[in-house]
């Protein structure tokens, strides 16, 4: 054919070329298609990932209305392997609708075997998680579990029962959230899998993070590091000391959170895998940042974020502004920080990113607050709320209530700050966040005191320190009894000291080599702040 003259071919009409195309017998069509993708293929064998969609459309067409022969499975089996190149195309570029289309169009191809589409409905509903679509993933977690159990694939029915963990955790139903994380490592245990044991290991201390629980979260991804580190897979070790680092980092043991945050870079660098290369700097930057070394902490975040820019990670692109503009809040150059998160949120709302949408609008909400922009910060918080809670973001909605009442606290709404207090309370309770309980507690007692009902606070006060709350970590409970002491101390003198403060004072007296043998001279030195 003439170059030239190509346009003279070119139907006029998309109705004409459909015509067209119906009136070609059966056979024929099914032999154009395996033609078209057999040119694609020959033409672009290094770019295969960029014509997917269209190789898998052509596959499908190409052994429709064929008998089933070997060739028509052989159409069938590359239609499967081409579904799956573009989903994982499509989630990698958070097209959320048609990453979901084609991985359910994956799990209903009967040339996919069994594991592939039963993986295919858990990453369905994955892709649905991450943005914010949990109710959408319920039933189609369900039957992939389903599947899996009937197919007897232990490996993805474990890992579907993480997923399960995680959907229920994002609703905010802990317990159930629990018992399928237990049924998962158990289930993952028995399949002698080093990859699975270790998959469910990674992810249930990501959920376990999540849920505020630094130390077990840290307990679980060094257990996942050491098996990676037995069965040689780099990448693996790396993405676990990245996490293992992360953990270390909110418990602010800050020097081992550099020496794994450093061998994971390493190594991420070394197996070229660049999204865990953005990752890594990311959580070095709150590393640099919980050390209170913010121009560093500033200057990693935007390496995190040239580099996920240049290879279109979005996910970690707006965490990395999230994170820049709340450094930069903290350096008090609020107009840059309010940019930044703008710029966040939008590429957030954009790639479909609901929670990211929600946290985004939750720490602009600090800075104008800082600005003295309070009803502005009051609007940026109604809308975080919305999201949050309508993406099942509880731990988001437990910070989003408790920044709400220090607002109302300023402005002397006591009744409202109490009343956001005490939901806050209840929702760390349900996420299990024990540190989080006993904090909004001595909150709830400041806000107490300020209202002049002092008889109200010791009765919580006494009840506290005696529940089972006391055991639950040796931290927790040093953290208790100083608060304890400290109230008991100010009523003692007759001052109106608040507990937090007095506590908070008494906590810096703390050796840093550990809570034990220490009480009697936190109770006498609370007693001397308290009595002026």
């Amino acid at each position: 054919m003439d170059p030239e003259r190509e346009t003279t071919y070119l139907f006029r009409h998309a109705v004409m070329q459909q015509v067209g195309y119906e009136l070609q017998p059966p056979s024929a069509r099914s032999a154009l298609h395996a033609a078209a993708m057999e040119v694609i293929e020959s033409l672009y064998p290094d770019a295969l990932e960029d014509h997917a969609l269209e190789l898998a459309r052509h596959a499908l067409q190409a052994r429709q209305g064929q008998p089933t022969d070997r060739a028509t499975r052989a159409l069938g089996r590359k239609e499967a392997k081409y579904l799956a190149l573009a989903a994982a195309v499509a989630r990698r570029r958070f097209d959320v609708g048609r990453a979901q289309m084609l991985l359910l169009a994956l799990a209903e191809c009967p040339f996919a075997a069994r594991e592939v589409r039963v993986r295919a409905l858990r990453q369905a509903a994955e892709t649905g998680m991450d943005a914010g679509r949990n109710a959408e993933a319920q039933p189609i977690l369900h039957a992939g579990l389903g599947e899996a159990r009937r197919h007897k694939l232990a490996s993805e029915e474990a890992l579907i029962l993480l997923a399960l963990a995680r959907s229920s955790m994002l609703a905010g139903r802990m317990p159930e959230a629990m018992a399928y994380g237990d049924q998962a490592r158990a289930i993952a245990a028995a399949t002698r899998s080093a990859e699975t044991e270790f998959a469910v290991l990674h992810e249930l201390g990501a959920l376990t993070f999540q849920r505020g629980e630094s130390s077990s979260a840290m307990a679980l991804f060094d257990q996942a590091a050491e098996l990676a580190r037995a069965s040689g897979s780099r990448a693996n070790l790396a993405s676990a000391l990245n996490r293992a680092g992360a953990a270390r980092v909110m418990l602010l043991r800050l020097d081992e959170a550099a020496i794994l945050l450093d061998e994971a870079l390493q190594i991420s660098r070394d197996i070229g895998d660049l999204r865990l290369i953005g990752a890594v700097l990311g959580n070095r930057g709150v590393m640099l940042r919980k050390s209170g070394r913010l121009e560093e902490a500033a200057e990693v975040y935007r390496q995190s974020l040239e580099h996920n820019r240049r290879y279109g990670f979005r996910q970690t692109e707006t965490t990395n502004l999230d994170n820049l503009g709340v450094v930069l809040g903290t350096l008090k150059r609020f107009e840059e920080a309010i940019a930044v998160h703008e710029e966040g949120i939008k590429l957030a709302r954009e790639a479909g990113l609901q929670t990211a949408v929600g946290m985004g609008l939750l720490n602009m909400s600090l800075i104008l607050k800082l600005q003295g922009k309070t009803s502005e910060s009051m609007q940026r918080l109604e809308e975080a709320e919305v999201i949050l809670r309508r993406t099942g973001s509880m731990m988001g909605v437990g910070n989003l209530l408790v920044n709400r009442s220090n607002i109302h606290r300023e402005r002397g709404h006591l009744y409202e700050a109490l009343r956001d207090l005490v939901e806050a309370q209840i929702v760390f309770r349900d996420l299990r966040d024990t540190l989080n309980v006993a904090e909004m507690e001595t909150r709830i007692f400041e806000v107490l005191s300020l209202m002049g009902r002092h008889e109200d606070i010791l009765p919580r006060a006494q009840a506290l320190y005696e529940t089972a709350l006391k055991d639950a970590l040796p931290r927790l409970y040093a953290f208790l009894g100083i608060g304890w002491a400290a109230y008991a101390a100010s009523k003692l003198a007759g001052h109106e000291v608040l507990a937090r403060t007095a506590a908070t004072q008494a906590v810096a007296l703390i050796p840093e080599d550990g809570w034990e043998g220490h009480s009697q001279v936190i109770v006498d030195e609370i007693h001397r702040i308290a009595a002026g």
